[in-house]
């Protein structure tokens, strides 16, 4: 443990992020994924939700 912290002000490419500004993490992690999959258009399995 004990490398270099690479720290940079650009993000990386995502479908969604998951911090305080974006989709907020109380804790449980159940339903922060249950929201990703919802934004991004996927059911709770991570299947294409139907139109």
């Amino acid at each position: 443990m004990g490398g270099p912290v690479l720290v940079t002000n650009t993000k990386l490419g995502a479908a969604a992020y998951v911090d305080d500004r974006a989709i907020h993490h109380t804790g449980d992690w159940t339903g922060t994924l249950a929201t990703v999959s919802r934004v991004i258009g996927l059911d709770h399995a991570g299947v294409p939700a139907l139109a």
